[in-house]
């Protein structure tokens, strides 16, 4: 992400961690919880855009890349609950 004169901003090293959290929670996760990872998913996702809410309003124009990290990582781990599927196969309604 660049901002506007050109340089990369600490906003876009604090969506790699984002990246990486959506990437790893869900089809992790999906295998033990099954279908309760959605309501799960969602229940970090308030909890995590609250947190990141809160850090917002409390370091104001001190914002790094660090301190938005932990949130950024709650709210994309939460995502990759909530958009994993659960992988169908011949006994589940897919295709064989």
């Amino acid at each position: 992400m660049r901002n506007l004169r050109g340089r990369w901003s600490a906003a876009g090293y604090g969506e790699e961690t984002r990246a990486v959290a959506v990437a790893l929670a869900g089809p992790v996760l999906i295998q033990k919880l099954g279908r309760a990872t959605l309501q799960l998913g969602l229940g970090i996702a308030v909890i995590g855009l609250l947190a990141l809410w809160w850090t917002i309003i409390h370091w104001g124009d001190g914002l790094t890349s660090w301190t938005l990290a932990p949130t950024l990582l709650l709210t994309g781990f939460s995502t990759g609950l909530v958009w994993c599927r659960p992988a169908r196969g011949p006994g589940r309604g897919g295709a064989a």
